[in-house]
């Protein structure tokens, strides 16, 4: 197998790329925070984050003990025997129809409303033709021509945002669980709770911020970040994206491919060897006088 070949680039934090990694690092720890806050919410003991992402979101998590099955269900089991969970509900991508574009639908328990638009044009092309009849209270006819000049006709002038649906899942009984509160002289019946927490940490989930590697691959000036993917192969930077570090208000980078943004200077890897060495070392003095504040504090 052939050795791997990187480039090493320096750049000063005041400079322009300087000044976009130093945006696009908060908003990496800002996203690992907020995973960090999920997991920590969850009671799980560790968790694992979608691999599609340089940082932030949160894919499964896993406990020291079984955690409530009506509200975690197993999702798999890693090689190392960790056991991993996700929300027990299902979440259903639906598209509401709305007169206004203007219009904002307000998030439900077990709904979450998007905040993007799109037109009758765009919206048909992602529902099947059944999605739209049934929309309209109408089942399929015999003839798709009419069914189709039907729905052309009713939508046409609407505005579309799409929304998430939680539901339960499907091998779940929650009958033995429901919950029945007295309004007046009636009962009304209300989701179980185990449903609503299910619901509740899926809907925190799906809102977690993530940050996108491509957002890096601008700022570094990295031009055929996808040149494999006609080959049927895995982009070289989706395998293996840029690492970087700051030291003395200097970035640090190592690249597997090229970067061409103005500011960015060629290192020996030498350089990024030592200069990541020194970098650690001072991240450790900086814990133990820390530590050292935190211990005088008590």
């Amino acid at each position: 197998m052939a050795e791997k070949t990187y480039f090493y680039y320096r750049c000063d934090v005041h400079s322009k790329v300087g000044r976009h990694l130093t945006e696009f690092w908060r908003a990496y720890e800002k996203a690992q925070e907020r995973a960090e806050q999920y997991a920590q919410k969850a009671g799980a003991t560790s968790y694992v984050q979608p691999v599609e992402y340089f940082g932030g979101g949160v894919e499964y998590v896993s406990f020291d003990k079984e955690p409530d099955p009506l509200i975690w269900r197993k999702r798999l089991t890693d090689a190392d025997g960790v056991v991993c969970y996700e929300p027990n509900c299902v979440a259903q991508h639906e598209i509401m129809c709305i007169p206004d574009h203007r219009m904002q639908p307000s998030d439900k328990w077990n709904m979450l409303f998007s905040k993007e638009r799109f037109t009758w044009k765009e919206a048909k092309q992602m529902k099947p033709l059944r999605y739209w009849l049934k929309a309209m209270g109408k089942t399929p006819s015999s003839d798709e021509e009419a069914d189709k000049k039907l729905v052309e006709e009713h939508f046409q002038y609407y505005a579309f945002v799409p929304f998430i649906h939680f539901i339960g899942s499907d091998d779940t009984d929650y009958r033995q669980h429901e919950t029945r509160r007295r309004d007046g002289n009636k009962k009304r019946q209300v989701a179980p709770r185990a449903l609503r927490e299910a619901v509740y940490m899926e809907k925190t989930r799906e809102q977690l911020p993530t940050v996108q590697a491509e957002w890096l691959f601008a700022i570094l000036g990295i031009e055929d970040a996808v040149s494999d993917a006609s080959k049927g192969k895995a982009p070289v930077l989706m395998r293996e994206t840029p690492t970087f570090f700051i030291y003395r208000d200097t970035y640090y980078l190592r690249v597997i491919k090229e970067c061409k943004a103005e500011g960015l200077h060629l290192i020996l890897p030498s350089v990024y060897a030592t200069q990541l060495e020194n970098a650690r070392a001072q991240q450790q003095m900086d814990d133990e006088e820390y530590r050292a504040f935190k211990e005088g504090a008590k």
